[in-house]
């Protein structure tokens, strides 16, 4: 029986280590190239131009990166940062790249490098947005809210008076842009929202010639326009009616308490 020394006991064990590294080296054993897509993040809404970030890292050298939006490839580069990180510019309304309609789409990235191996990012499902400009005025067009049918948005608007404190309401098509004035008998206007039903409207008002906007109250009116109904006359600041689901009561903030409360 043979017997090594504590000293050949070490040299034996160097050079298997090194014979199994030879070996692994030469048997064309490597690790895949690894990729993430880090922005956006899954169910992130987007609109226009967006930088999307792929984070790449690979023992050998990186050949190409791709970016497809459902399968449709909408960028590639082979030049690869230092830190692994790239940024590919996406034109979400450009044609070059079908992308032609707002809606859902998955984002993957993939990488490949020297010695052919590739990986192919986890997906990330984002929402593409198309702002649609429904108005054209020059002044406040602000305080949207949809009716209850999805047809029409009220608005208010200080367009229709040289005292830029006087908000009438106007609804807007969404699909004509055709608008429309709620005409009442009240100056100021302010938070329009809908009935469940659509066919009243709720606001915020105050008496305009007396310039005490901290005495504001809740109004409605018919969506056609007409006689306004005031559900409260006091002192105290109360806007931003909603209405409850079923239409018997309206929601407000209040200063009443000392603080603004619902």
């Amino acid at each position: 029986m043979f017997s090594f020394s504590s000293r050949e006991s070490t040299f034996l064990r160097t050079v298997s280590l090194l014979i199994a590294a030879t070996f692994l080296g030469c048997s064309g054993i490597d690790d895949n190239p690894t990729v993430e897509i880090t922005s956006p993040v899954s169910g992130a809404w987007l609109e226009d131009v967006v930088t999307v970030t792929v984070s790449v890292d690979d023992d050998g050298e990186i050949s190409r990166v791709s970016l497809f939006a459902d399968g449709e490839i909408i960028g590639v580069t082979s030049n690869i940062p230092n830190d692994g990180n790239l940024e590919f510019s996406w034109d979400t309304q450009s044609s070059d790249t079908g992308m032609t309609e707002p809606g859902t789409y998955v984002l993957t990235a993939t990488v490949e490098d020297e010695d052919d191996n590739s990986t192919e990012s986890d997906p990330v499902g984002i929402t593409v947005l198309y702002p649609v400009k429904l108005t054209s005025s020059s002044e406040k067009d602000i305080q949207p809210s949809w009716s209850p049918d999805g047809s029409q948005i009220i608005f208010k608007t200080n367009r229709l008076d040289e005292n830029p404190d006087i908000y009438k309401i106007f609804t807007v098509s969404p699909e004509t842009k055709e608008e429309t004035q709620i005409v009442t008998d009240r100056d100021y206007h302010g938070y329009p929202g809908w009935s469940p039903g659509g066919d009243y409207v709720v606001f915020n008002s105050y008496d305009i010639d007396e310039y005490e906007w901290w005495t504001m109250d809740i109004f409605t009116a018919p969506a056609t326009g007409g006689e306004t109904q005031r559900l409260m006359n006091d002192t105290h600041f109360d806007d931003s009616g909603e209405w409850s689901p079923d239409g018997s009561q309206i929601a407000f903030h209040s200063s009443r308490s000392g603080y603004m409360d619902l």
